[in-house]
């Protein structure tokens, strides 16, 4: 059989033939398939402008097209547990998720996927806010409530239990860890300095002294330094008083402060003014001077 190359017809007397076609312009050849009847194993053909094939028995279409409706795939929410550990999930903290969001097929056998999720919870002193883009954590004020459970005396000692205030020490003083401390102003400024005073009973109505509480660090000129007003702390020893003082601590004795603003134990009742700062919680012979004793913070200023 001789090949067959015809040239590009024109639109008016196009054939629709089988064969090789070429133009005059380009060397190319392109393959055109035409209609034909000739039913033979194999055979293609382009009938009323669909591309077809001959399976032997029936004309088969070629064009892609549609299937048949299949049955229809697993839902995700049997491919996916959704699992949390709280009773409660807000549905605001959930953000929905296709299957296109993660790997799955729908020939995964499920639930082999899980998704697992924790609740926030507010607990004290702390609020949750939230809208469908964010979760906002806001903390409440609370009151201090110092935890005295842990109560041995040598844990007690390491870190003070109650009010604490901060303070910077007046110039040119300095305060040494566990002495009585008061406020005083220096260029209209609030500063703190070490209870000091040199007559024989203090003369304490609208002499200028008072009390705040108990230094909780040692700090100098114009540093730092914090101060339990009231609560749990060290106190230091200082014997240098008006008053007969005794070596021998019994728990709730009360403290005086001294001259030099340390804390003294005194074994008999004043007779004159004078400043407690509360009362031991330690006992025996630790009344020396320049020892750190547990002290109960209670400060208060006694008139006769």
């Amino acid at each position: 059989m001789t090949q067959r190359i015809y040239n590009k017809p024109n639109t008016n007397n196009d054939k629709m033939l089988t064969g090789w076609y070429k133009t005059n312009q380009k060397e190319q050849v392109a393959l055109r398939v035409g209609d034909n009847q000739l039913e033979i194993t194999g055979t293609i053909r382009f009938h009323n402008g669909i591309f077809q094939g001959f399976d032997g028995h029936n004309w088969v279409e070629l064009n892609a097209q549609k299937g048949d409706k299949g049955n229809p795939g697993k839902d995700f929410n049997q491919l996916v547990k959704v699992e949390t550990n709280h009773e409660i999930v807000d549905s605001k903290t959930l953000k929905k998720v296709g299957q296109a969001d993660i790997n799955i097929t729908n020939e995964t056998s499920g639930p082999d996927y899980k998704i697992e999720l924790r609740n926030l919870k507010a607990g004290k002193g702390i609020n949750l806010l939230q809208n469908n883009n964010t979760i906002k954590i806001e903390n409440q004020p609370q009151n201090f409530v110092p935890d005295i459970t842990n109560n041995s005396v040598n844990i007690l000692k390491q870190k003070c239990q109650g009010n604490i205030e901060i303070y910077s020490v007046a110039p040119n003083h300095k305060i040494k860890q566990g002495e009585a401390v008061q406020l005083v102003n220096i260029n209209n400024c609030i500063y703190i300095k070490t209870i000091n005073y040199h007559n024989q009973h203090v003369n304490l109505f609208n002499s200028g002294i008072s009390i705040l509480g108990i230094a909780l660090n040692d700090a100098n000129s114009e540093q730092k330094c914090a101060i339990c007003v009231r609560g749990i702390c060290n106190v230091l020893i200082n014997n240098d008083s008006p008053y007969n003082s005794s070596v021998s601590i019994k728990i709730n004795n009360v403290g005086i402060v001294s001259r030099k603003g340390g804390i003294t134990n005194c074994n008999m009742k004043p007779i004159d003014n004078f400043i407690s700062a509360g009362y031991f919680l330690e006992e025996g012979n630790l009344g020396n001077n320049n020892n750190l004793v547990l002290f109960y913070v209670d400060p208060k200023i006694h008139y006769f």
